[in-house]
């Protein structure tokens, strides 16, 4: 596994959001980028920040499925 450089964000934040909440779907391993992403907090924007919430809000209302692939 590539480690990310410090000056980068850790993954294409906007796109994995858009995809996720247009599909209902989050795979494990981008839930996990997604958790990191908000925990580094210096990698994401406000808007991307209250993006992530609400797709975590989604998934504890069972409205995105967290699959395995």
């Amino acid at each position: 596994m590539a480690k990310q450089s410090p000056n980068q964000p850790p993954i294409k934040v906007k796109e994995m959001i858009e995809r996720i909440l247009e599909s209902a779907e989050i795979r494990r391993q981008e839930l996990m980028e997604l958790t990191t992403a908000l925990l580094a907090d210096k990698y994401i924007t406000e808007e991307q920040r209250r993006e992530i919430n609400r797709i975590f809000d989604q998934i504890q209302a069972a409205r995105i499925t967290i699959v395995d692939e």
